[in-house]
Parts: structure tokens; sequence; C-alpha cells
């Protein structure tokens, strides 16, 4: 295949494999599929490999077949056929499908520029070869089961080459002086450093600057770092005027330095920093636009004194081999009425991967991303550098213990005997890799984190910040189908897929009856609160995300007010695996 084919392949690969888990009306056999659009028409979707777990491989061929004809047709003729009939079955509008297509092709379109522009640098990188940066800036496909994982609303093509991972994007920051009467600021209780931003103001600014830096700062000013797309949104803003205006917000210039763009776009990292940075975006990525909410950043505030307290240091003595990559504060500019901005929202984030750390640190999901330019995936290839002499399909199954070892077992740990949720999908989620071998994990973004009612229990006493009117105090019913979401379906099944797209390796089947065993012995061990074990294990059904009903209807999920709403009922495959703990 040449690069365009590859991007279509990607591309369609994503698009089907996302409609396929949500819409139940089709009918698979080991070597198609069919999908039935109304009248006496159906598309035909010849397969490679018909996937347990949805996560099926493609010919590359679609079909359109009538009485009358079956013809081939391409993967922009096939979106626009299911999009025609799914807004009728679904409730879409003119506008929706409109734009739900746009966004397809551009997704496709952003993944093969990505593709061209990469491939010197990635079509034969080892896995072996990765650092924390190189590992985030190679997810050039994006989200597996999403029909639009590269779509960027409000990027034209020189923010994208600039600013996204995908295309090594790597800038300078905005730095600007604040009165303090127009910031609006917050910090865990645990953080000791109270003047963070200072500190990476005068490690950042090149010389030039940091002189008026240090007068402005003995001036009481504040000096806060701004994403440069970011900071161009917000000169349009009429509160941001108003401060520019007034004096009250001072340009200081840009950074010495380069910071490069992580998988989440948003989030910037520089070797040498203390702190990685998250910003608020003004932009569609996926469900959702990115703005930071003030009452999701506190999370991390929570987070960083919940590891804190007694329970919480004593869960990280059980687990050396894993780290929370804490974000303890955050700060914004206020509007007119004394309100955070959201647009303005900058998070604080440790940075765990700083020069002399960041070597063999793998984002779990460019590991579980398809081959970019064919061959071997970086899992399968972590898999058989980590044991050179065994078998490919043991290989597989030993890897994958260690991965639910070091990754999976603390994230059970911390929900089923500490009661704190972390939304561990696979792009939360970074190994560190061992000549291929998952030696330890970290777990990030803590927007994505709460508390059952034995989490709450434990930790409300000793963490002001932690309060019902927050929103994330869940019940078991949420609690568990969110964790089991991210952890099982997103993370978990997307390790095993990967790892089973090898044809001499470990197939889906045997990993989920290791999955399985892993489960049911930590059930057997003894948790405070079972339910979320419980329910994987025997539920016939979990509940996943519903990506492509949000791509299609333009649903933005994070102001939905009913978080399950958007997801759909999928069979569970653990609740009839069985176990055996022979491999």
């Amino acid at each position: 295949m040449n690069v365009a084919q590859r991007a279509t392949h990607h591309a369609a690969t994503c698009f089907l494999n996302s409609l396929l888990r949500e819409w139940t009306e089709h009918r698979a056999s080991p070597s198609k599929i069919e999908i039935p659009i109304g009248g006496a028409g159906h598309i035909d979707i010849p397969l490679r490999h018909h996937s347990v777990l949805g996560r099926h491989r493609y010919e590359g061929r679609f079909f359109l077949v009538t009485a009358a004809a079956r013809q081939e047709i391409d993967f922009l003729t096939l979106v626009h056929h299911l999009t025609e009939f799914l807004s009728k079955r679904l409730g879409a509008g003119a506008d929706q499908k409109r734009l739900f297509e746009e966004r397809v092709r551009s997704s496709r379109d952003n993944i093969e520029a990505a593709l061209a522009g990469r491939q010197t640098s990635l079509a034969k990188k080892a896995v072996t070869d990765f650092d924390f940066l190189s590992a985030e800036q190679a997810l050039l496909v994006g989200h597996n089961f999403h029909p639009t994982p590269k779509s960027r609303d409000e990027f034209d093509a020189a923010a994208l080459e600039a600013y996204a991972p995908e295309f090594a994007g790597s800038f300078r920051l905005q730095w600007m002086a604040a009165d303090p009467s127009i910031v609006f600021e917050k910090r865990a209780v645990s953080f000791a450093d109270q003047d963070w931003t200072a500190q990476l103001a005068l490690r950042d600014l090149p010389p030039e600057s940091e002189t008026q830096a240090r007068t402005l700062l003995e001036a009481g000013f504040r000096l806060l770092p701004f994403h440069p797309w970011q900071l161009d949104v917000l000169r349009k803003s009429a509160p941001v005027r108003e401060h520019l205006a007034e004096g009250r917000l001072k340009p200081l210039g840009v950074s010495k330095s380069d910071w490069g763009a992580t998988s989440s776009l948003r989030s910037v990292y520089r070797e040498d920093a203390p702190f990685m940075l998250k910003f608020s975006m003004t932009l569609k990525l996926t469900n959702s636009i990115r703005h930071l909410l003030a009452h999701e950043v506190e999370r991390g505030l929570q987070l960083q004194d919940v590891l804190n307290t007694v329970k919480g240091r004593e869960f990280q003595k059980r687990h050396p081999q894993f780290h929370v990559v804490t974000e303890p504060a955050f700060f914004a500019l206020k509007d007119a009425e004394g309100r955070p901005i959201d647009a303005s929202i900058t998070v604080c984030r440790e940075n765990p991967f700083r020069r002399g750390r960041e070597k063999g640190h793998a984002v779990l999901a460019t590991l579980a991303q398809d081959a970019l330019y064919g061959g071997e995936n970086w899992a399968v290839q972590a898999a058989n550098a980590a044991f050179p002499h065994g078998s490919r399909a043991e290989n597989g199954r030993r890897w994958f213990r260690r991965y639910l070892e070091v990754a999976a077992a603390p994230l059970i740990d911390a929900q089923a005997n500490y009661g704190f949720l972390l939304g561990a999908h696979q792009q939360n989620l970074i190994l560190e890799l061992d000549g291929g071998l998952p030696v330890a994990a970290s777990f990030r973004d803590c927007q994505g984190t709460g508390y059952s009612e034995l989490g709450f229990a434990n930790f409300a006493a000793d963490v002001p910040l932690m309060t019902r009117e927050n929103g994330n105090i869940l019940d078991a019913n949420m609690g568990n189908a969110l964790f089991t979401y991210y952890l099982i379906l997103n993370s978990t099944f997307n390790v095993i897929t990967a790892l089973a797209a090898d044809p001499e390796g470990a197939g889906e089947t045997d990993l989920l009856t290791d999955l399985r065993d892993f489960l049911q012995q930590r059930l057997e061990l003894g948790v405070q609160d079972a339910s979320f074990l419980s329910a994987l294990l025997n539920s016939p059904v979990l509940r996943h995300k519903g990506n492509f009903l949000c791509a299609l209807k333009s649903i933005n999920e994070n102001t939905t007010t009913d978080p399950l709403s958007i997801y759909n009922l999928v069979p569970n495959p653990l609740a009839h695996a069985k176990g055996s703990t022979n491999a």
C-alpha cells in the first residue's frame, strides 16, 4: 500500500469498528460483515480477521449490494451511504450529517498527512527506541474505536503542523504577567511549591524577557504560561482585551526553548522542565470541546491530597512500580465578574519523565496502535523483544500478564480496597519498558478520577476539596461502568487485540482466559469492594462509550448531564471465557 491507501485503511478500520460496537443491526461471519441500509440494499465488508472483541481487521474493499448489482465503492462513498441511513434511524439532522462526513474526511486526510510527514522517522522505529515524547508523538492514527480519531475542527494545515503531536509539533510558549486581581488559582494543600509559575518562568524565559519578568514579579504580578494558539483565541475575547488595555495583563514574550505536544495535543512537555502543562483549548477533538472546567481540574488537587493521606501513602507503598502523575495546581484568568474564564485554564502537571528518566516510557495507545506502515505493531515487537527465546504465542501471553501485574493490578487495588477510581484508558497509561518488558506503569490525567462511597469514607475527612458537589463521588452503577470501560474495554481489550494481531502469537481467546484468571485471583484474594470484579466476571453485558453516536450527532460528552446516556451495551466476553492457569 502507498501512504494514501494506508491512511484510508486506518481511517476505515477505526470508523467501522466504532460503528459495529454500537450498531447491532448487522450480520457477521468469519469472512465478512453485512450492514443493511434500508430497502433491498446492504453493504458487504470483507474481513481478514473477525475479532471477538470487535477490533476486526478488514481487506480494505467495500461493496454496495442491491437487487440489480454488487458494486465496489470507495471509503468515502461507504461513509456517505451509512451516514444517510443511520441519520434517519438515529435522528441526526442535515447539518449534523454534513459536519460528520466532513470530520470523517478531514480525519482521514490528517492521518495521510501525518503518515507522509513521519514516514522517515517512524516506519522503522523500534519499540526499544522510544522515550516519553517520541512515543507520545507516534500516535498517528488515534482512537481505534472512533469514526473521526484525528479530526481537528478549528485547526488549519499550518496549526496542525505547528501544534499537533502526530506532526511532531514543538513550539514556544507565550508568557504573560498578570495582576493578581485577575488571576483565579487553586493549589492542593500538600503542594509545597507555592510559586510554581514563577519558578517555571525564570527557567523558561530568555534573558531579555527574564529581566522584565523579575521586575514585574517584584511588583506583585504573577507570571503565567499560555499555549500560543490558546492565547490567540483569548486575545479576541472581551475580558482579555480589557485586561490588556488596562495594563493588568502584560506580554512577556516567548519561551527560550521549544515544548513538545503530547498525544492529547493540549498537554505539553519539555524534558528539562519540572512540570508539564495542560491547556484549555477551544478546539473539538473526538467527542468534546477541549475546555477545561474548574470543577474538573480541582480533581487533580483532590488526588494530590488523597495520595498524601495515610491511606494514600499506604497505597503507593504497596505498588512501588506504579505512579500517579499528579496535577496539584491550576490557574485561570478572571472575567469581569471574577469568574474563571474556562478557555484560559492551565493545569500544572508533575513531570516524572525529566531528562535522564525519559527513556523507555511509552503511552499504551501507541503500543496498541495498528502498525502504521505495515508489519508488526509495537506491542507485538515489545513482547518478542522481552522474551527473545520463547515461542511467539508464549511471548504474547507472558507480556500480557506482565502488563496486568504492573498496570491493571494497582488500578484495581485502588478501586477495590481504597475507593479511588482512575480513568485509565489507553492514552492515560504509560508503560516503562526495559528491553520491551513492562517494568512499571504511570497513570495521568486527573480530570478522569472519581471516588466510590468507600473512597469518600476513606478520604473525605482529610481532603477538604473532596465534596459531593464536585460531581465525582459515584454510586456503584456509574463508577463501575466508567471504570470498566476505561480499564477493560478501552485499555486491556486493545492490548489483547494488538497482541493477537501477530499471526503466530497468542489468540484473543487465550488472552481473555488469562485476563479472567487474573481477575478471579484478585477476587479470591479478598477485597473491601468486590462490586467491580464481580460484575466484570459475571455480567452478560458491559457498557461501551458510544463514540460513533457522539460524533454523528455532535454530542459534547463533557457537558452531558448523564454520562451513561452515551454508553451502549455490548456482550461481555469475560462472562463466557473459561478460566485456566496453563499457558
